[in-house]
C-alpha cells in the first residue's frame, strides 16, 4: 500500500505513486501486508491496528531507499489492549536495562574485534585469533543477558560496585592473553622470516595507495581515433564508441560515463590522470579503428586513470558487411576483459536494434549525428552555419528512413533536430517555431506507432508539448493546460520505462517549478544529474539544483550544490553568485570580506547591457550579506544605493530584495510598506511573498494579508 501522485491514460494508470507500491509487494511475505512511509503518515495512531517498522529498504529502479513497515493484524502482536503480557515482558526488558546493556556490550565488542582484526592484518598474525577472540565474546554474551536481567533492575538487586570490578576485571585478563599471544606471533614473524614481514608491509602501502584513486569500474570510454584515410572513418569511429558506451552502460557491475561526458574530450590531447579526476573513473577504455581490405580492426586499450599505464588490450577484426556483428564482439571482448580484470560478474543486455540491420543507414546516422554536434557547437557564434548542417542532417536521416523504413531511430533523431531548429527559432520567431514543434511532434508519433515503448520517442514528445507550452502559443487557456498536463504525463512516461532518461528528468525538474512543486522539482533536477552528468546543461541543472535547495531554506544542500557547480564551472557566472548567496542563509558562515570579493568578481561578468541592473541586483545580495553579520546601518546604507528607477526596475525585483533586507535588519514597516508595493506595482500572486526571506514578518497582520495565508 503507497499513497503518492499517479497518472491516468487510457483506462490504466502510471506515475511513482503506482511504481512505489508495486515495489513494496515484492518485499511483502505471502498473505501479508507492507505499506510505505507515506501511507504509515496517513493512519497513524487512527486505527486499531499494529505496525512494525523493517527500516529502509533499497528497492528496484527507486533512487534512494525507501522506509517499509508491516501490517500487524494480530492484537497481541500489535501490543495493543489484550496484548498486555508480551508489552510487560517488553517493558520489563527495558527496565533492566537488558536491551542497552546488551547494544553496549555488542558495540565494545565489535570494536575490541576491529583492534584485533586490524593487529592481524598490520602484523600478519595468526588468523585463529580473530577466530577465538569471536568465539570468546559469543560466550560471555548469554552470561551479559542473564547478569542483566537478574541485577539490572533499580531496587535491591541492582547493579553494584563488585559487579562492574568482576565483570571489568575478566576482561582485562582476556585483553592481557590476547596481547601475550600478539606479541609472541609478531615477535615470531618478525625475527623468523624478516623478508616475508617486509614484504608484507610493502603489500599494505600498495593496497593504502589504490584506495586513494577511484573505484575501477567506473568507466570512461573514450572517442576512438580513426587511423585510415577514408572520409567514413571518422563517423564510424564515433559510432562503434557511442554504442560501446550504451551497451557497457546496461551493465549493473559497471559505472559508465555517458556520451556527453566523454565529448568533453574528443580530440583532445589530455593525460589520463587528468580524466580519471575530471570524469570521477578508475578506468579508461580507449582505441583505434582502421580500415584495410575491405576489414575493419578495433584495437583497444585498457588504462589505469590514475597512473596512466596500460593494463591491458584487445583487438576486434570483421568484414566492413559484418559491421553489426563487429558491435558485438566489440562489446563481448571489452566485458570480457573488464570481467577478469576486475572480478565482476558482467553480463551484457542484448543490444536492441531496428527490425532491419542496415549498415548504410546505420551509417547514415553517424553522419547526421556528428553534423548534429557541429550544429549545436556552432548555435552561438554562427547560426547560419549551424542551420546548414542541420538542414544536412535531416537530410541524411530521411534517407535513412527511407533504406530502412522499420528503423525507428532515424525518425526520432529527425524530431529531435526539429526540436533544435525550434529553439533556434525561440521566441523571437514564434510562428516558426511553432512550425517546427508541430513537425517534431508529427516525428514523435510516427516513432511511437512503431515502437510504443520508446523512451527517447516519448521524452521527444514531451519536451516539444513542454516546450510549446513555453511559447504561449496556444491562444486556449484550456488547450494551453490540457498541453501543459500532456507534456508532464509524457515526461513521467519516459521515466517510467526507462529510468536514467535524464533529459526527460531535467524537463520534469523546470515544469515541476512551474507547479510551484519546489521539492518534487529539486528531487528530478538530481536524479537528472545522477542519470547523466554530463548534460550540455549540466551547470543549468546544477544552478537549478542549488536554487531549490536555497528557496527550501536547506542551507546544508545548497553549500553542496554551490560547491559541485564551482567545482564544475569555476568560471561560471553563477558559481560565483551562489556563493554570496548562501551567506544569506540562516546559519551559514558569513564572511563579508569574502562577499565583497564575489560581488565585485560577479560584476565583471556582466556584459554591458546587464551591467546597470545586475551590478544593483548584486548589491542587495551584499546588503542582505551585511545584515545577516549584523552590520545593520551598512546593510542600510548598502540596500539604499542599489536601489533603481521604474524604467530600470519594471517589475519591482530590487524592492523585493530590499524588503528581505529589511526584514533582516529589523525595519518592519519599512519592510512590509515595500512588500506592499512590490504586489501594487508587479502584479504577482501572494505566494511569491511566502517565503522562508520574510519569517521575521509571520506574526505581522499586514504581512499575513499580502501572503494571503
Amino acid at each position: 500500500i503507497n499513497v503518492g501522485d499517479i497518472v491516468v491514460e487510457d483506462g490504466d494508470i502510471y506515475g511513482d505513486g503506482v511504481n512505489m507500491a508495486a515495489r513494496i509487494e515484492a518485499l511483502a511475505d505471502p498473505g501479508g501486508a507492507f505499506i510505505s512511509e507515506s501511507a504509515f503518515n496517513q493512519v497513524k495512531g487512527k486505527v486499531e491496528l499494529g505496525f512494525e517498522d523493517l527500516g529502509h529498504r533499497s528497492v528496484k529502479n527507486i533512487q534512494e531507499p525507501v522506509r517499509v513497515y508491516r501490517l500487524l493484524l494480530d492484537p497481541e502482536a500489535a501490543a495493543l489492549p489484550g496484548g498486555r503480557k508480551k508489552r510487560g515482558f517488553i517493558r520489563q526488558a527495558f527496565d533492566r536495562r537488558v536491551p542497552q546493556i546488551t547494544g553496549v556490550y555488542l558495540a565494545v565488542s565489535w570494536a575490541f574485534l576491529e583492534f584485533v582484526d586490524w593487529g592481524v592484518n598490520q602484523y600478519g598474525l595468526s588468523s585463529s585469533l580473530s577466530s577465538f577472540v569471536v568465539s570468546l565474546l559469543l560466550l560471555m554474551l548469554p552470561t551479559v543477558v542473564w547478569v542483566t536481567w537478574h541485577h539490572g533492575a533499580p531496587g535491591p538487586d541492582a547493579w553494584t560496585k563488585a559487579d562492574f570490578l568482576t565483570i571489568g576485571g575478566n576482561l582485562a585478563i582476556a585483553a592481557g592473553f590476547l596481547f601475550l599471544v600478539a606479541g609472541f606471533d609478531i615477535a615470531e614473524l618478525t625475527t623468523s622470516d624478516p623478508e616475508a614481514y617486509e614484504a608484507r608491509e610493502t603489500r599494505e602501502s600498495a593496497l593504502d595507495a589504490l584506495e586513494e584513486t577511484e573505484d575501477p569500474r567506473r568507466i570512461a570510454v573514450l572517442y576512438f581515433e580513426p587511423r585510415s584515410p577514408q572520409e567514413e572513418m571518422p563517423y564510424l569511429a564515433a559510432g562503434l564508441t557511442e554504442t560501446l558506451i550504451t551497451e557497457l552502460g546496461t551493465v549493473p557491475a559497471l559505472t559508465v560515463t555517458s556520451r556527453n561526458g566523454s565529448a568533453l574530450f574528443r580530440d583532445e590531447v589530455v593525460s589520463p590522470d587528468s580524466i580519471g579526476r575530471a570524469l570521477s573513473v578508475g578506468t579508461l577504455v580507449d582505441g583505434t579503428v582502421a580500415q584495410s581490405d575491405d576489414r575493419i580492426r578495433v584495437s583497444v586499450s585498457f588504462v589505469n586513470a590514475a597512473t596512466g599505464e596500460t593494463f591491458g588490450r584487445t583487438l576486434v577484426e570483421r568484414p566492413r558487411t559484418e559491421l553489426f556483428d563487429l558491435q558485438d564482439d566489440l562489446a563481448t571482448e571489452v566485458a570480457l576483459f573488464l570481467r577478469g580484470a576486475l572480478g565482476e560478474e558482467i553480463e551484457l543486455i542484448e543490444r536492441q536494434r531496428g527490425a532491419e540491420e542496415n549498415i548504410e543507414a546505420w551509417e547514415l546516422m553517424q553522419r547526421a549525428r556528428s553534423l548534429s554536434d557541429q550544429a549545436a557547437d556552432l548555435h552561438e557564434t554562427g547560426k547560419e552555419a549551424a542551420w546548414s548542417r542541420l538542414e544536412e542532417a535531416d537530410s541524411l536521416l530521411a534517407l535513412a528512413e527511407y533504406i530502412a523504413p522499420e528503423w525507428v531511430e532515424p525518425t526520432v533523431s529527425r524530431g529531435w533536430l526539429a526540436f533544435a531548429r525550434s529553439r533556434m527559432a525561440g521566441m523571437s520567431a514564434q510562428a516558426d517555431a511553432e512550425r517546427w514543434i508541430d513537425e517534431g511532434l508529427d516525428h514523435a508519433r510516427i516513432a511511437l506507432r512503431l515502437e510504443p515503448e520508446n523512451a527517447d520517442a516519448m521524452e521527444l514528445k514531451g519536451r516539444l508539448e513542454y516546450w510549446k507550452w513555453i511559447l504561449d502559443v496556444e491562444p486556449d487557456p484550456g488547450a494551453a493546460e490540457d498541453l501543459f498536463n500532456q507534456a508532464e504525463a509524457d515526461l513521467r512516461q519516459a521515466i517510467s520505462l526507462n529510468s536514467q532518461q535524464a533529459g526527460a528528468w531535467d524537463y520534469l525538474s523546470h515544469l515541476l517549478l512551474n507547479k510551484d512543486q519546489v521539492a518534487e522539482g529539486k528531487m528530478a533536477a538530481s536524479r537528472a544529474y545522477q542519470a547523466d552528468a554530463y548534460l550540455r546543461n549540466a551547470d543549468v541543472i546544477l544552478w537549478r539544483l542549488y536554487s531549490t535547495s536555497y528557496d527550501l531554506e536547506d542551507q546544508p544542500e545548497a553549500d553542496h550544490w554551490c560547491r559541485e557547480l564551482a567545482r564544475r564551472f569555476p568560471d561560471n557566472q553563477r558559481a560565483i553568485e551562489c556563493g554570496l548567496w548562501n551567506m544569506t542563509m540562516e546559519g551559514a558562515d558569513v564572511d563579508v570580506d569574502s562577499a565583497w570579493v564575489l560581488a565585485e568578481a560577479y560584476k565583471r561578468t556582466l556584459s554591458p547591457q546587464d551591467e546597470e541592473f545586475y551590478s544593483r541586483w548584486v548589491g542587495m545580495g551584499m546588503a542582505a550579506v551585511l545584515a545577516r553579520a549584523g552590520l545593520a546601518d551598512s546593510a542600510g546604507a548598502v540596500a539604499e544605493g542599489s536601489r533603481a528607477d521604474e524604467d530600470l526596475d519594471p517589475i519591482k525585483d530590487l524592492v523585493y530584495m530590499e524588503a528581505f533586507v529589511r526584514s533582516l535588519t529589523g525595519e518592519t514597516e519599512l519592510a512590509l510598506d515595500l512588500l506592499s508595493e512590490y504586489m501594487a506595482l508587479s502584479g504577482k500572486d501572494p505566494s511569491e511573498v511566502d517565503h522562508w526571506w520574510f519569517d521575521p514578518l509571520r506574526e505581522e497582520p499586514r504581512y499575513r494579508t499580502l501572503a494571503g495565508t
